[in-house]
């Protein structure tokens, strides 16, 4: 089984495209490293939050991303193997490029955990928060990177290590108040 559910315009009003134009995109465009957050491009196992997909797609693997400077993004789920292959192909291919990993640097690395975050200290797209002088920017998420709960009014904190009982908090989309 294969269902794409987004192959082409980032906002998913364009139509769909067929897998045979996706293809030739790795070897073209440079992928989008913050989706190294998301199950790196390819997903073996991921975690459904709705029991109508953990039924309908157990055992499936998740392939999304999206390029750097081309307004592609693409969400596909499928068990089918020999696509699943050629996909973790292509992905490393374009790791391995000079361009991926210059883009990769932008962000700041952890020696500990080799996690990493925009080099502003706030991810924009995850919302996490950290400061470079931080030893491990793993330790000061949330459990598995997740909020508990449901809803826009969720109030998020993630505690700072320097001030003991201080906490950063998401106050606004991309705005955090200490």
């Amino acid at each position: 089984m294969t269902i794409i559910k987004i192959n082409g315009g980032f906002w998913g009003w364009e139509p769909i495209e067929t897998l045979e134009r996706l293809y030739p995109l790795f070897e073209q465009y440079t992928l989008d490293p913050i989706y190294e957050w998301y199950g790196n491009f390819v997903n073996r196992k991921p975690e459904w939050q709705r029991s109508e997909e953990r039924q309908a797609y157990q055992g499936c693997t998740v392939i999304s991303g999206r390029f750097l400077h081309y307004g592609n993004f693409f969400y596909i789920v499928t068990d089918e193997e020999e696509l699943i292959q050629r996909f973790e192909r292509l992905v490393a291919d374009n790791k391995a490029t000079q361009a991926y990993q210059d883009e990769r640097k932008v962000c700041f690395p952890c020696s500990e955990c080799n996690q990493w975050s925009a080099a502003s200290g706030l991810c924009g797209l995850t919302g996490r928060y950290r400061q470079p002088q931080w030893e491990c920017f793993a330790r000061y998420v949330l459990p598995k990177g997740k909020v508990e709960g449901d809803g826009a009014n969720m109030r998020i904190e993630l505690p700072i290590p320097e001030k003991a009982g201080k906490k950063a908090v998401l106050i606004g989309r991309g705005q955090w108040e200490v």
